[in-house]
């Protein structure tokens, strides 16, 4: 969460010293402004991981990358047409930081097996024993 909201905020800095938009950029800097829904589940994301609860950690992740994919579809698109160097530079960092806001090289997130079990750990009775191969 609070990589995302470090994100947010340096495009949302970039954005504002946006001079004399097109149509496009203002078009893109109105959605921007709009709330992502990424905020939210990205709390239930830590929470679960906090508390070492599966169940709730993979449904936030499902939903996280369901909302995920379509903001950054929509990154993707504008970024070509975007005229304002500054702001492309802040569009295609937030793009290209994306992926990594839920990723086992997280620091939460040392010496676990694969799949879903990446994001909580395994007691060290199974820890073992779950890994594959």
């Amino acid at each position: 969460l609070a990589e995302w909201e470090q994100m947010k905020k340096a495009f949302d800095a970039a954005a504002k010293k946006v001079q004399n938009p097109d149509a496009l950029t203002t078009s893109f800097l109105a959605i921007m402004a709009k709330p992502t829904g990424l905020t939210p589940i990205l709390k239930d994301i830590d929470a679960a991981l906090a508390k070492e609860q599966r169940k709730p950690a993979t449904d936030a992740l499902l939903i996280f990358y369901a909302k995920r994919e379509p903001f950054s579809a929509l990154i993707a698109k504008v970024i070509p047409k975007i005229t304002d160097d500054a702001l492309n530079n802040a569009a295609m960092d937030l793009l290209s930081e994306l992926p990594a806001l839920v990723t086992p090289t997280r620091s939460c997130c040392s010496d676990y097996v694969t799949g879903v079990s990446l994001w909580i750990p395994v007691s060290a009775n199974t820890r073992r024993s779950a890994l594959p191969g």
